[in-house]
């Protein structure tokens, strides 16, 4: 709902007030009655109830024309599976450049489709899969999975006969209720980031439930916001996604080639703000910022916020530096300093990914930059960029 460009207190009444709208219980038929219009409707609850609640919410407006998402680079996908061969699907608000996709469909024509649950009920493998289809090997500053509740694991009664305790439908159930378990998904992606030493900045929220309500109790959703507000996990860990959130809503770009300083470069920048300079939140960011310090390679600097002639906002860096850059912010209230998007940086990387390269017909039409001079002795003055490489 953040792609209606709502605050999260708005989203969070919108939201009940939809499910409740969608999930209204069926008419008052009798019990067999309701049974057969289930079956010949092939639905529980009315596809019209769902389709206004939506349309209540984000009006006739297409996924790919939510205007705020695209201002503030938001790119949003809504897995689900087709009906036929189930398969993973992903609706979009862009087009998917990059490498190939595997694992999951792009739909070329219209196609009946279902909720995703049965094939991924947790989507953060396919989140990374597409990450790394647009960014290569990139990494996300920052990765923030979100549970539903998780059942405790209990022990089963012993004292069950073991014909009822493990029959074939238990055995079944308790198999398709495994696979819908979120944890596990994000267990598994923990364990593969973490042995390839990618682990920083991956969050899960998430509640313990012991008798985890069905997916349309909307009776029971105060029930619910009541235990998150009791739980110290959760108390605890909010706060440090909203510090890490807000340090990537900024970046570090050179603003000129670096310069060899013998097994140094120096380096001068500026850091940007993802929001730009028509962006309502911009006056809060600038608060935010400038009660802020800046880390540059372990050593604080108070940040001197600037705006350039658009109202962006922009620090001025200049520093020595090694063979990386590591830029990060710490907040006023926070206990620890978190990266910057992107950072830390590489120095090839840098130069790669700045304006200071960038030629005509590029997307800062800048006239070819010079080469850096190569500090390495020699009789005659040489240029190289091979110096440069790390």
């Amino acid at each position: 709902m953040f792609a209606n460009g709502w605050s999260v207190e708005r989203c969070g009444v919108e939201f009940e007030e939809l499910a409740k709208f969608a999930f209204r219980p069926p008419s008052g038929l009798s019990l067999g009655a309701n049974w057969i219009r289930t079956i010949l409707s092939d639905a529980i609850y009315s596809e019209n109830d769902i389709e206004t609640a939506l349309k209540k919410a984000f009006g006739d407006t297409a996924l790919t024309e939510t205007s705020y998402a695209k201002r503030i680079g938001a790119k949003i996908g809504i897995p689900a599976a087709t009906i036929s061969q189930p398969s993973l699907c992903l609706f979009t608000n862009y087009n998917g450049p990059g490498r190939e996709r595997t694992g999951y469909l792009i739909l070329t024509q219209a196609e009946t489709v279902k909720d995703a649950g049965v094939v991924a009920n947790n989507p953060l493998i396919l989140a990374l899969a597409e990450f790394a289809a647009m960014s290569g090997n990139a990494q996300p500053d920052l990765v923030l999975n979100i549970g539903t509740g998780t059942s405790p694991d209990v022990p089963l009664e012993d004292q069950q006969p073991r014909f009822i305790r493990d029959n074939w439908l238990v055995r079944l159930k308790r198999g398709y209720m495994s696979q819908m378990q979120g944890k596990k998904t994000w267990d598994d992606a923990a364990s593969i980031s973490s042995r390839a030493g990618k682990n920083g900045g991956r969050y899960r929220l998430d509640l313990t439930i012991t008798h985890p309500p069905s997916i349309d109790d909307t009776a029971s959703m105060p029930m619910l916001t009541s235990m998150v507000y009791r739980d110290s996990m959760l108390l605890q860990a909010v706060p440090d996604i909203a510090y890490h959130l807000f340090a990537t809503l900024f970046y570090f770009e050179l603003d000129a080639l670096p310069q060899k300083a013998g097994s140094n470069f120096h380096i001068s920048g500026y850091i940007f703000c993802t929001r730009k300079g028509r962006d309502r939140a911009l006056p809060k960011i600038v608060k935010r910022l400038r009660k802020s310090t800046v880390y540059i390679n372990g050593r604080s600097t108070l940040p001197v916020v600037d705006t350039d002639g658009y109202g962006n906002i922009r620090q001025a860096v200049e520093c020595t530096i090694g063979q990386s850059l590591l830029i990060e912010l710490k907040e006023e209230g926070s206990m620890r300093a978190f990266p910057l998007s992107g950072s830390p940086y590489s120095v090839s990387k840098l130069i790669a990914a700045g304006p200071a390269t960038a030629i005509f017909g590029m997307r800062t039409h800048k006239k070819r930059a010079r080469d850096v001079i190569c500090s390495r002795p020699s009789k005659r003055r040489r240029r190289c960029v091979a110096c440069l490489s790390v």
